[in-house]
């Protein structure tokens, strides 16, 4: 994995991110230049931003805040191929959403989505009715579940992480790896996080197939022997063990 983190680099992402997604294009190849990001905030620090300047993606950028979408709407307001799209995510609007994109495919290049709540239940209302068909995805998961452990929050349209315990989290909101793996393995590869622990990186199996440098990682424990990961393990977890968790 350490090889793999020596090409992650920061442009626009929070960590390295950037260098992660440019190396899984550099194997795979752009095919459409679309991304989607589900949460983006004002679309100056996320994933989608370094394929959107550098890149010549279509954006379509997605968050409930409308002071952050203000934002990026000011700051991208020369490029007519960014689009914001202003509303609390959930399970009942998500596909409503997608389709006011007016796209003529559900295939796009990238996925990213970090929802710090409802995320596993987001991603499985968009993979499994096809609303989207992502060559790549990028997920943030719960780190401090651990490895072993699928589990995910109970479903509410209303959930907001910031009710509940933040210390140094939020903690109680998302989903565990192993819960992401097992919902996306009829169709993804799980390939590496970054090396902060943060976000998890998906290749859709026709695609992981033609290409030969990227491996499947299968022992995912290494990602969790990353320091910031097991302080929150070891910390965090146990401040919402007791709270309400839906095992997969």
């Amino acid at each position: 994995m350490i090889d793999i983190w020596n090409k992650g680099f920061k442009n626009f992402s929070q960590n390295n991110e950037d260098g992660l997604i440019e190396y899984i294009f550099n194997n795979i190849k752009f095919k459409n230049k679309i991304v989607f990001e589900i949460c983006a905030g004002d679309g100056i620090e996320c994933n989608a931003a370094n394929l959107i300047i550098n890149h010549d993606f279509n954006a379509f950028l997605f968050d409930g805040n409308y002071n952050e979408i203000k934002k990026g709407v000011d700051f991208y307001s020369n490029n007519e191929k960014v689009r914001f799209i202003c509303d609390w995510i959930t399970c009942e609007n998500i596909k409503d959403l997608i389709d006011k994109t007016c796209l003529i495919t559900n295939e796009i290049d990238l996925l990213s989505l970090d929802v710090d709540g409802n995320d596993y239940w987001i991603l499985k209302e968009i993979i499994q009715n096809d609303l989207l068909n992502p060559r790549v995805i990028v997920l943030e998961y719960q780190d401090i579940l651990g490895p072993f452990m699928s589990l995910t929050i109970p479903y509410d349209p209303k959930f907001n992480a910031w009710e509940h315990d933040c210390y140094g989290g939020p903690n109680y909101c998302g989903a565990s790896l192993k819960a992401f793996i097992n919902l996306l393995k009829d169709k993804y590869v799980f390939v590496f996080c970054e090396e902060k622990g943060f976000n998890a990186f998906f290749i859709r199996i026709d695609e992981y197939e033609k290409q030969t440098e990227i491996k499947e990682c299968t022992d995912i424990k290494v990602c969790f022997e990353i320091p910031k990961v097991k302080f929150g393990i070891e910390n965090r977890f146990p401040r919402v063990r007791n709270l309400e968790w839906v095992s997969l």
